[in-house]
């Protein structure tokens, strides 16, 4: 049974477990659609510019992206199709449960390694006792929800709330902390960037905040229902996705500095075009003046000439 610390607000049901599993998985699959096809278009119209470094961490998201989403399904295919009679075989946890969690822990490294290197640092903390939480807390049948199960489940839940917080809040943190130094470094470039280079940074600037506030939300989200829905695997459905929520934005980044990239480069067309037409104008100037200056000349010339003395 739930101990006294951390006592169940939901009693555990089929609907609650493999229902909030299944709804994790659908919407998984929907967000990994979304992310592939990000990527496509990244690698075929924005990665021409990176550096290979950059390619290789887009290609290797990817990667998790799919063998994520490639996992959930198996797990959902497993205990809805093939262990769909044999309720033993429920209590058991596949392959593709702890390799699952593997990929979204990867990915959210990967991530936040692209944006700053202050939040891989700090996703490197115990991740033996993160990525327990999952192999346990889903370890209870749905179906029947026996007590024994029960009991060696929610005997261990107050040793994963610990880790699940770590997670969330750490995740959150990172983010947090990449944006606020970004705002930093904006207040610092007031005296010496010029006014072009000031509003692309505060465009940067404003996309990162942007990108961290929405993934921030769905970790904390992850707490909250871990917390507040206990008794339901809920909390899954924010804690996957979150994988493609980092994937689409880190690519979105990538779009928008190319997007800001190009505007300087025309804002440079732009600049050089009017230098050459004043260049030009100085020019025509200078032309016609000397051409006074021989037309009087030679006027002078006649003059002296034909005119007798």
């Amino acid at each position: 049974m739930p101990d006294a610390i951390n006592p169940l607000r939901f009693k555990p049901s089929f609907a609650r477990q493999a229902g909030a599993q299944l709804l994790a998985t659908v919407v998984t699959t929907m967000l990994f659609g979304v992310a592939l096809g990000t990527i496509i278009r990244y690698f075929s119209t924005h990665s021409r510019n990176d550096s290979l470094w950059i390619k290789i961490l887009i290609a290797a998201l990817a990667v998790l992206a799919t063998l994520e989403t490639v996992f959930a399904n198996h797990q959902i295919y497993l205990y809805f199709v093939v262990n769909n009679n044999n309720q033993d075989a429920r209590n058991y946890i596949p392959f593709s449960m702890p390799a699952k969690t593997a990929c979204i822990f990867l990915a959210a490294f990967l991530s936040q390694l692209r944006n700053g290197p202050s939040k891989s640092l700090a996703l490197q903390r115990n991740p033996n006792r993160i990525s327990r939480h999952l192999t346990t807390g889903r370890r209870i049948d749905p179906g029947r929800c026996n007590s024994k199960t029960n009991t060696v489940m929610w005997g261990r839940v107050a040793q994963n709330v610990l880790s699940m917080y770590l997670n969330g809040a750490g995740t959150a943190a990172c983010d947090i902390l990449i944006s606020i130094t970004l705002v930093i470094i904006l207040r610092s470039t007031d005296l010496v960037a010029t006014r072009r280079t000031k509003t692309l940074l505060e465009k940067l600037v404003v996309y990162a905040v942007n990108r961290g506030i929405l993934t921030s939300a769905f970790a904390l989200l992850s707490i909250f229902l871990y917390n507040f829905a206990s008794g339901t695997l809920y909390y899954l459905i924010p804690f996957s996705a979150n994988t493609h929520i980092y994937i689409i934005s880190v690519i979105s980044m990538l779009a928008a500095r190319e997007g800001l990239r190009a505007d300087l480069d025309r804002s440079f067309h732009v600049s050089d075009l009017i230098m050459k037409t004043m260049s030009n104008k100085t020019q025509d100037v200078a032309t016609s003046q000397s051409s006074a200056v021989v037309e009087d000349t030679v006027r002078s010339l006649q003059y002296h000439i034909f005119t007798p003395a």
